[in-house]
């Protein structure tokens, strides 16, 4: 079976033309986690995640950088338990992946963006 991944992204200008925050949508997120070698088959299908990143202090940078990796923090923690989640649980997952996620920005450049 081919597997086709689709995702969108989104940059809304701010006051003056910058684009400060990033919005981005995996419209298929078992097909994602797939393609990614992140095996997601619990989910319902079609499940989806859709992220708002804020960019600060007049840069898009951190934005930017989040939303490109959120998914690379998010996938395999789910794909590590092959079964449902309670919501409890899946609150601390997406919690741990934040965090990890901040981490991962504030050891970057782009912190101080």
């Amino acid at each position: 079976h081919d597997i086709a991944v689709s995702h969108a992204s989104i940059c809304l200008p701010a006051a003056g033309g910058r684009k400060d925050d990033l919005a981005v949508a995996l419209s298929e997120l078992a097909r994602t986690g797939t393609a990614l070698k992140f095996p997601l088959p619990f989910l319902d299908k079609p499940a989806a995640l859709y992220l708002l990143f804020d960019g600060l202090r007049g840069s898009n940078v951190g934005a930017e950088f989040c939303a490109k990796r959120f998914h690379s923090h998010l996938l395999p923690r789910l794909s590590a338990r092959p079964t449902d989640f309670e919501n409890h649980e899946l609150l601390a997952i997406i919690t741990d992946a934040v965090e990890a996620l901040d981490a991962a920005l504030l050891e970057s450049s782009a912190r101080y963006s």
